[in-house]
């Protein structure tokens, strides 16, 4: 672990850092680390989902054909967060097993649902 100035994973400032498994953090951050992000992003939710279940020992919820491949959400948690990439959820009981061809198609319908509703808002 050897020390060099460099920007600090933990509090984003330059100064000198320790490196250790990918992260580089200053003193202060290796004593008193920064809290983590709340609510967790959606890159993160869905890495802990691939983590914590092998998707691919099941089939596919949908064509009931293929080994599923991914997690996919099925919007049904009345307390989803939004984010650029399309709603998420923090309970893995609200995640399916898809192939990616029924993800796919999921989340197409689910978008053209959405816009459907957004003319339909505004056309009365």
């Amino acid at each position: 672990m050897a020390i060099i100035a460099k920007t600090c994973t933990g509090c984003g400032e330059h100064k000198p850092v320790r490196e250790f498994r990918g992260t580089s953090r200053c003193i202060g951050c290796l004593v008193n680390p920064p809290p983590p992000t709340w609510p967790p992003t959606y890159e993160a939710v869905h890495a802990k989902m691939r983590k914590l279940l092998n998707v691919r020992a099941v089939t596919c919820q949908l064509c009931l054909k293929v080994p599923a491949e991914q997690w996919a959400y099925d919007r049904t948690d009345g307390e989803e967060l939004p984010s650029s990439r399309g709603p998420y959820s923090l309970d893995p009981g609200k995640y399916v097993p898809l192939c990616v061809t029924c993800h796919h198609w999921l989340d197409d319908g689910y978008r053209r649902l959405m816009k459907w509703g957004e003319r339909r808002q505004f056309t009365g």
